[in-house]
């Protein structure tokens, strides 16, 4: 019997729509890397947000809980310390935990989803805001 504990990636892209990705049929080869990571990972085929939006949404992700028992409802809502994060489970069971992110609803407002990660890097705050105004032109 193994010992080894499997790695672990928990991804989450936020208002992604599965319908739009290859590897949930989509015709196109629209993800073409995510395909490829999703051919050797566990692929959810139906699953429900507990919530509508990022905030709570993540905090339900993170505890396991509904938007109703953590109270994380808000993006100025903080995570009680009653409750335990994926992260700080896995930290404890003796994994390196680290989050990537670009939102800063998670990870730069102190609510409480950065708790258990070693290391948690929120890049959006990285680029220059001339580059920010840059992109929002050219997409949107």
């Amino acid at each position: 019997m193994s010992t080894k504990r499997p790695d672990i990636v928990f991804l989450v892209l936020d208002t992604q729509r599965a319908d739009r990705l290859s590897c949930y049929g989509y015709p196109l080869k629209t993800s073409p890397h995510l395909d490829a990571f999703a051919a050797d990972a566990t692929l959810f085929k139906s699953a429900v947000a507990a919530a509508q939006w990022t905030v709570p949404s993540h905090a339900s992700m993170f505890t396991g809980l509904y938007p109703s028992a953590h109270q994380v409802l808000q993006s100025y809502s903080v995570l009680p310390q009653q409750f335990t994060t994926l992260a700080e489970r896995l930290s404890a069971g003796g994994y390196f935990t680290a989050g990537f992110c670009n939102n800063p609803l998670v990870g730069v407002i102190n609510n409480g989803l950065r708790r258990g990660f070693y290391s948690f890097l929120n890049y959006s705050a990285c680029l220059p805001l001339a580059l920010i105004k840059r992109v929002f032109l050219l997409v949107g």
